[in-house]
């Protein structure tokens, strides 16, 4: 995976898969992909010839990732395998055991010809190792929305502006990841957006794992929101353009304690449900015959979320 961006910032794979496999009971090596050459990577994967090697996919496609089924199972783990399905996720098929995905289905991969246990739904999910930072400042932010404002955003928050919310935008151009989580922290509420990058359908984002943990969810509606386990306009906000989701908003800024028991609500149901520790679990349970399912509470324990 890509272990730094050119800022030597970590990069959103570091903070989305750093870390649950190596409590979930694996010896575990991370390869800076930003390095990487084929025959000196095929060389070095034979060398430690893994069980499995995972393989976050960026803008190339590497056929030659066959040869290195010779000695182990290969997966990708695709973020955006809906606008990229067609143009892109589907052709590694041929090339890898299986494949993790955030936004697709099995059956669209079996479609094209995929085995029917070749596809893993995923879901983005709260990484104690990397997300969790303790910050001591109080919340300055009503509602905020933090980041550029690409696409229709700034229709978007127009929107909740002209119906009389004020929103605190922090539009950094490249704000650092700690940024994002001190202004969640700071924040009673924050806004999630979920268009793709094309602006042409929704999809689940990172930023539902990442914000119940510090503030109150206020999201629009993304596929598969049931894989979330929060109850829309109980646990979180649901943002779907109607006067109740308004209204509900209003109550939240204007109730301290509506909007402390929401948010204890989706935290207690990201720490208990949606950590990468319940989600890896998941995924090891059915690609690895060897694996022992393990007590997920214990290892978050140690965490003292």
């Amino acid at each position: 995976m890509r272990l730094r961006e050119p800022n030597n910032e970590y990069t959103t794979a570091i903070f989305n898969w750093f870390g649950p496999l190596e409590h979930l009971g694996y010896e575990v090596h991370y390869y800076e992909y930003n390095n990487y050459n084929p025959d000196s990577f095929y060389e070095y994967a034979k060398s430690l010839k893994p069980d499995f090697i995972f393989h976050p996919t960026y803008e190339n496609f590497h056929p030659e990732f066959i040869k290195l089924r010779e000695f182990s199972k290969v997966y990708c783990i695709h973020s955006d395998d809906d606008w990229r399905f067609e143009n892109f996720a589907k052709y590694w098929i041929p090339f890898t055991d299986g494949s993790i995905g955030y936004q697709n289905s099995a059956d669209s991969y079996i479609g094209v010809g995929a085995d029917k246990n070749y596809y893993y739904r995923a879901r983005w999910a709260f990484n104690p190792n990397t997300m969790v930072f303790n910050f001591n400042s109080e919340k300055i932010y009503g509602l905020s929305h933090i980041g550029v404002l690409h696409g229709n955003k700034a229709q978007k928050l127009k929107y909740l502006q002209d119906s009389g919310m004020h929103i605190d935008q922090i539009e950094l151009k490249s704000p650092s990841y700690s940024k994002y989580m001190e202004t969640y922290h700071r924040s009673v509420a924050s806004v999630c957006f979920t268009n793709n990058s094309l602006g042409t359908a929704s999809q689940s984002k990172t930023r539902l794992a990442e914000m119940p943990y510090y503030c109150v969810l206020i999201s629009e509606p993304w596929p598969n929101i049931e894989m979330w386990n929060m109850e829309p306009n109980v646990d979180f906000i649901l943002l779907d353009g109607s006067s109740n989701s308004i209204e509900l908003i209003n109550k939240l800024l204007g109730d301290k304690q509506f909007a402390e028991s929401m948010h204890k609500r989706s935290k207690d149901i990201l720490i208990n449900n949606n950590t990468v520790y319940h989600e890896w679990d998941k995924i090891m349970q059915q690609i690895d015959e060897d694996y022992k399912k393990v007590d997920v509470d214990y290892i978050l324990k140690q965490f003292n979320l």
